[in-house]
Order: C-alpha cells, then sequence, then structure tokens
C-alpha cells in the first residue's frame, strides 16, 4: 500500500479598498492568508481543507463632519472548506464543507442553488456549504449529482440536483433545489455549446409558495488574434425574482454581493428586471490583463461599469485594481455604488 501522500498551496494577499455609504467615506484594509491543505490516503480517497486568516481595518470619515474619523480593526481565523472526496466505482463522493456552483451563465446562473453575485471579483472563492455530493455518469459523457445538505447552524435542510445529458457539442442539464429554511425552491434548465461561437441558455423558474418567478440568462462569447487574445462576452438578463437584503440600512460594505454565505443565502440580485452584460477582455501582453464589464439596465439609464487591471510579473505575483462605478438616475435597481479596490498576491 502506497503511503499517503499531502501537499499544500495557497497565497498571501494585502488589500485597500474605498468606497461610499450612508453618507460616510469608508475606507478598508486587509491583509489575509490563505492555504488549501490536501491529503491523499490511497488512489480513491482524499482530504482537503481550506483555512483562511488574517487583519482587517476600517475607517469611516463622516461626510458632513469630515475632520471625523472612526476606525475599527479585527482579526479572523477561519476554515473555509473540509471534505472528503471518495472515487468509487459506481460514484464519486464529496462529504464535508464545500463550494457548490452550477451553471453556465456569465456572472449569474439561473439554475445555481447557492447563488453568488461576486461583484468586481468573479475570480474570488465561493462560500462553502455543509454537504453531501454524489456525482453518478453514465452513458456517453451524461452525468448526475445529488446534493443533501444544511444550514450553517445546521437547522435546516437543503437539497438540489442536476442531471447533465451531452448532446454532441453541447450539454443540456436540468436542475432543481429546495430549501426548508425559507420553504422556497427552484427548476431550471441549461443548455450549453459552442456553434462558431460559444453560447448558452439558461433559465430557472423560481418557486415561494404559490408564486412562480422566472430567471433567464441568455449570451455568448467569441474570441479574436487580437494581441495576445482578445475575449468578448454578451449577455441578456432577466430577473422577475424577489430581491431581498438580509442587512439592516446602516449596515455597510464594500461590495453588496448576495448568494451564499456559509449555506446562508442571503438574495442580493438586482431588483430591475431586465439588463445587458457586456464584458470585454484582452490580454495586452502574456503578463497584462486588461478587463471592462457593462451591466446596462433596458428599463432605465441605470449602468455600472467594472474596469479590471491585472498584472502578473512571475509565477507568484499578482497586481491588480479595479473599480466599480455606477452611473444613471432610474430608481429601483439594486446595483451597488461607486468603489475602488487594489490588491497584490504572491501565491506560494
Amino acid at each position: 500500500m502506497a503511503s499517503p501522500d499531502f501537499w499544500y498551496y495557497g497565497f498571501g494577499e494585502v488589500r485597500g479598498s474605498t468606497f461610499a455609504h450612508g453618507g460616510r467615506t469608508h475606507y478598508a484594509f486587509s491583509e489575509l492568508v490563505r492555504t488549501d491543505l490536501n491529503l491523499q490516503l490511497s488512489g480513491r480517497v482524499l482530504f482537503s481543507a481550506t483555512v483562511e486568516g488574517g487583519f482587517t481595518q476600517e475607517r469611516m470619515r463622516d461626510v458632513s463632519h469630515p475632520a471625523h474619523m472612526r476606525t475599527s480593526s479585527g482579526r479572523f481565523l477561519e476554515l473555509e472548506r473540509l471534505f472528503m472526496d471518495a472515487y468509487l466505482p459506481w460514484v464519486d463522493l464529496r462529504i464535508g464543507k464545500q463550494a457548490v456552483h452550477w451553471g453556465s451563465a456569465f456572472l449569474v446562473n439561473p439554475t445555481d442553488p447557492f447563488p453568488e453575485l461576486l461583484g468586481t471579483e468573479p475570480w474570488r472563492a465561493r462560500s462553502g456549504i455543509h454537504a453531501a455530493r454524489g456525482t453518478v455518469r453514465f452513458g456517453d459523457g451524461h452525468q448526475n449529482q445529488v446534493l443533501a445538505g444544511m444550514d450553517d447552524d445546521f437547522q435546516y435542510l437543503l437539497a438540489a440536483n442536476r442531471t447533465t445529458f451531452r448532446m454532441g457539442p453541447a450539454d443540456l442539464s436540468l436542475s432543481g433545489g429546495w430549501r426548508e429554511e425559507t420553504e422556497s425552491g427552484f427548476v431550471g434548465l441549461d443548455l450549453r455549446g459552442n456553434y462558431e461561437i460559444g453560447y448558452w441558455i439558461e433559465g430557472g423558474i423560481h418557486l415561494e409558495g404559490s408564486t412562480a418567478r422566472e430567471e433567464i440568462a441568455i449570451g455568448g462569447d467569441t474570441s479574436f488574434a487580437v494581441f495576445e487574445n482578445l475575449v468578448i462576452t454578451a449577455q441578456y438578463y432577466r430577473n422577475n425574482t424577489v430581491s431581498v437584503f438580509d442587512r439592516d440600512s446602516d449596515d455597510d460594505c464594500e461590495l453588496p454581493d448576495g448568494g451564499t454565505t456559509n449555506g446562508n443565502t442571503l438574495r442580493a440580485t438586482p431588483v430591475g428586471r431586465d439588463f445587458g452584460i457586456l464584458s470585454i477582455a484582452v490580454s495586452v501582453t502574456p503578463d497584462f490583463l486588461l478587463s471592462t464589464m457593462l451591466v446596462q439596465s433596458l428599463q432605465n439609464s441605470n449602468r455600472l461599469v467594472v474596469p479590471v487591471a491585472n498584472f502578473t510579473p512571475g509565477d507568484r505575483w499578482e497586481l491588480s485594481a479595479a473599480a466599480q462605478l455606477r452611473s444613471g438616475s432610474g430608481v429601483g435597481d439594486a446595483i451597488p455604488g461607486n468603489s475602488y479596490i487594489a490588491w497584490a498576491r504572491v501565491s506560494f
């Protein structure tokens, strides 16, 4: 029998940001280390854990009293992931606190049972949930995933299922989910393929008691040989689901990104119903990436522009800056306000 194999990887990061909220200007700083630990006991059993810890500091300046500055600080140590993978002859199992992300659309996923809107950081690690997930493969490229879990307080049940059929150059997935805490569920369909360009059609019906509301994303992407590479993504997004912010009016946050926080859903989806989303990303050099994302309400003048610059000098270092810029006078859209963020990261 082979001896257990242990390895780890991760990164350290320094981050600063500023944003205005509630009549105050906020300055937030953080230093954190995130490490993934892996223990391979055999060819069929793998244990994984992710630990994140660091320090945070926030300063708030009242716009009406600019001389007044309040400062708060804290430290944290979180077990972000802890799960076991077991690769059995007929099923792959993952049991423990894990990330779950279903769907093919860009930025938002109507068939994701635990959605998160990550704003200026679509690459950021998703929150974990306590669950057992089984994946069964059958036929020629088909598979079924079934998931059962609980919220962070282990009080309410969660359940979801996703069946994917391979149809030539396309995948068709049928999904469904249910949450005991809110007595709500959804059913959805996700079609993704490639025909000259990549395309996707993803939609779901959210069920809350006797009320049914739709959420739809239709889009495509393509690339061009401009500089190193140019990728253009366009998407129509319709959200007619209820929007809920699980925050008091005095809560201050940098990016009001919704979705799941350790299994507890915070739905921070737009109040408006119809949006156009456009993303342009160009690799100017192998080390320098520029991108811009536009989210435009199709019902009023509200829009959100997110420019990002990313520089990776070597295999370990990453220097990035991003902004979140809102404009327009329309009302009724929960689009976050202006914010600016910069960070430096070193991998190990």
